[in-house]
């Protein structure tokens, strides 16, 4: 079978003879070019080429494609900074008050920012990895996108008092639809498949009942939006212990949830059974620092966990650190290599 049908099996949550490996590894791919990211990241071509390298060394199935978390916000007027060792940063928000949202402009993905060099990134990737699954990522969630926009102290501050909530439904609203626009943008390119992160949206940064009440509306409206036209799965990233919006999560439609290490797993592989594809969860900070038996113990702890999820693609549970050693990924990958999946239905 060949790995994009693969994962495309197990996100529909049927049982495969092998579990797919996914690497979260953008800086540790640009690292190995040994070139500034300043440079790799205004770079489709660039991008490409630590991608294609990265699955030359390690085979693995899944490659997310992005460049950090601030690609879109750029395009909406957002402060950026692409220092040379280091992921861009952002350092300022686009508008200081809700008043200035209907003054957002509507980036172009095909123009814009570095948006048109991650659209060249993920076509060159599949024209060169046809037999992979290639994530072309969506960027930021609708929530975290505007809690950037705006400033996040100020964001939260606004919700939290309840006395714009016409002004900040327009600002979600605002997002949700370029981020939508990029997202079409890279299934055009050829991505196999597309996700978003909405860390800022959970419950390590905010309330719940805030992912509950502004957050979960628009991710539904997205994954609705997108599903209408494309036959392509969609994930849901959200840092941090996200155990007690995980239902929420999965009733957002999203075909894949990625979660790291801080959930409580056995509760969540409850939750998610027969619902939902899972990413993850190994820790990063473990890949990056521990030893390649360390890292091949924990896998083995993992899959004994999350093996017979019909819906299990292994990785990371987050971006994987620079001067992640490469024993150590091997490691990972062996340990997901050598487990057989179990298949409570029997052979079919």
């Amino acid at each position: 079978m060949r790995p994009v049908e693969l994962v495309n099996e197990t996100i529909n949550l049927n049982h495969t003879d092998r579990i797919p490996v996914d690497l979260h590894n953008f800086t540790v791919a640009a690292e190995g070019l040994g070139r500034s990211y300043s440079e790799i990241f205004h770079s489709g071509e660039l991008m490409a080429r630590s991608q294609i390298e990265q699955w030359e060394k390690f085979g693995h199935d899944m490659l997310l494609l992005e460049n950090g978390t601030a690609a879109v916000a750029e395009t909406l007027g957002c402060e950026v900074v692409y220092p040379d060792d280091n992921p861009p940063r952002l350092t300022g928000p686009a508008i200081s008050d809700l008043e200035e949202v209907s003054s957002l402009p509507h980036p172009d993905p095909t123009v814009d920012g570095t948006l048109p060099e991650l659209l060249k990134a993920t076509s060159l990737v599949k024209d060169e990895l046809d037999d992979q699954f290639v994530m072309g990522r969506g960027d930021q969630g609708p929530f975290s996108l505007a809690s950037m926009v705006l400033g996040m102290e100020r964001f939260l501050m606004e919700m939290s008092k309840r006395e714009n909530l016409g002004a900040i439904e327009e600002l979600l609203n605002h997002c949700r639809e370029v981020i939508e626009t990029y997202i079409r943008a890279q299934m055009e390119a050829g991505a196999d498949g597309s996700s978003i992160g909405d860390s800022i949206a959970g419950p390590d940064v905010c309330n719940p009942d805030f992912y509950r009440e502004f957050a979960l509306p628009q991710e539904k409206r997205l994954f609705e939006g997108l599903n209408k036209d494309y036959n392509r799965p969609i994930s849901l990233h959200i840092c941090g212990d996200a155990t007690n919006i995980v239902p929420e999560m999965i009733d957002s439609g999203a075909e894949i949830l990625e979660l790291d290490y801080k959930i409580d797993q056995e509760k969540v592989r409850g939750l998610v059974e027969d619902e939902v594809a899972f990413l993850g969860p190994l820790d990063p900070v473990l890949l990056g620092s521990g030893s390649p038996e360390r890292v091949y113990k924990r896998t083995e702890e993992l899959l004994s966990l999350w093996g017979s999820h019909g819906g299990l693609i292994f990785g990371p549970g987050c971006a994987m650190n620079a001067g992640t050693p490469e024993e150590n990924v091997k490691s990972m990958i062996k340990a997901v290599r050598d487990h057989t999946p179990e298949n409570e239905e029997g052979d079919e």
